[in-house]
């Protein structure tokens, strides 16, 4: 099947980095100073600014890819599409995450705890189903990948996420936009 992350893997690159970035900061905010609870809440702002974009552009693409499998009806990717757990992964991952990553072009609903917890879910829902199917599965030499990334595309797609929120960060804070005062910004 042709798969999001192969086809253009920068963007699912961005996805993921966004993704522990946000974990981590909720983790930080959750600490009980105010400043770096403030500071943490400007990150997850920042980093729920620049997502919807890319979740329009997930969406397309991922829509595309189960239009293109519906059209070629190979036998063995209908059979992957018709398993249960496998469907459940693919339309929460593919098709939920990017729709609620939608919602975060409101602004009041960037910082909504609940939204981004649903959110971290679909789109990290392939990690829950390793550790639940993983027992069940059949891991035969077909299902191997013998795909690499070269250290060089590694790690030009951590720094690129790091980089835009740093600058999506710097902008909102130069117009005034972030929900809270900076603290590395004055």
């Amino acid at each position: 099947m042709i798969v999001l992350e192969f086809e253009f893997p920068f963007i699912q690159a961005f996805i993921f980095c966004h993704s522990v970035l946000l974990i981590i900061s909720l983790l930080v905010s959750l600490l009980k100073k105010t400043s770096v609870k403030t500071e943490s809440k400007n990150w997850i702002y920042t980093l729920n600014t620049w997502l919807p974009p890319f979740a329009v552009i997930s969406f397309i693409l991922s829509f595309k890819d189960l239009l293109i499998e519906w059209y070629q009806q190979t036998p063995y990717e209908w059979y992957q599409i018709q398993e249960l757990h496998w469907k459940v992964v693919f339309y929460m991952q593919h098709f939920i995450a990017p729709l609620i990553g939608v919602l975060f072009f409101f602004q009041k609903l960037r910082l909504n705890a609940l939204l981004i917890l649903l959110y971290l879910i679909a789109q990290n829902i392939y990690i829950i189903e390793a550790v639940i199917i993983k027992w069940t599965k059949d891991f035969q030499p077909s299902g191997w990948s013998t795909e690499e990334n070269s250290p060089g595309d590694t790690i030009i797609q951590c720094l690129l996420p790091l980089v835009l929120s740093g600058t999506v960060y710097f902008v909102l804070h130069k117009r005034k936009k972030l929900p809270y005062p900076s603290l590395f910004l004055k």
